[in-house]
């Protein structure tokens, strides 16, 4: 299984929040059109998870906009003694609570993708430090590109004294991740010594 690639992960998540944001707004405010963003939210979570292979995720918010759906619906014409105003104030409460379940799942899953990309950034910045200490990789001299980073990488990965910590890294967190990491830190470096 290939780690997933957290940066990008994280940005579809971000936008995610953004729009459960929207949606929360407009429930505050008793927008008319809250119930529609709602589904609209959980309609563009189900495609986002469903792209990110989150296959649980997916199901979780397409059972949620199913009933925020059903409770737009109703239980039918006949059949609701208490007419539409209090139809429109259930399919309201639906909606708000298909929201929080929703968020709840969408907090949890960018706190944990940020949790690991913290300690991989973490783990990244000791291993550069360890390589330019050692005079693995010229700080001054690697470009901020990602063939500079590349090139740090296979040091990283081929030198013996780093070896090691680089494979556990490579396990947990896709090479993409890594190689933006490593620049990040390198573009710090060399930030922090022009200054």
């Amino acid at each position: 299984m290939n780690a997933p690639f957290l940066h990008h992960r994280l940005q579809a998540l971000e936008t995610l929040l953004s729009y459960a944001n929207a949606a929360l707004r407009a429930h505050g405010a008793h927008d008319l059109s809250s119930t529609d963003l709602t589904i609209r939210f959980l309609t563009d979570a189900a495609t986002t998870y469903a792209s990110l292979g989150m296959g649980v995720a997916e199901n979780e918010s397409l059972a949620l906009r199913a009933e925020v759906a059903g409770a737009r619906r109703g239980p039918g014409a006949n059949a609701d003694p208490a007419g539409p105003g209090r139809r429109r104030e259930a399919e309201r409460g639906v909606a708000r609570w298909a929201l929080a379940e929703s968020g709840k799942r969408l907090r949890a899953e960018y706190e944990r993708n940020a949790e690991i990309l913290g300690r991989a950034r973490d783990e990244v910045a000791v291993l550069v430090h360890h390589a330019v200490e050692n005079a693995l990789v010229d700080a001054a001299s690697e470009p901020a590109s990602d063939g500079g980073a590349r090139r740090i990488w296979r040091v990283l990965i081929s030198e013996q004294s780093t070896r090691s910590a680089a494979r556990l890294l490579a396990l947990r967190v896709a090479l993409p991740d890594v190689l933006l990491l490593i620049d990040e830190r390198f573009t710090a470096l060399t930030t922090a010594e022009h200054l």
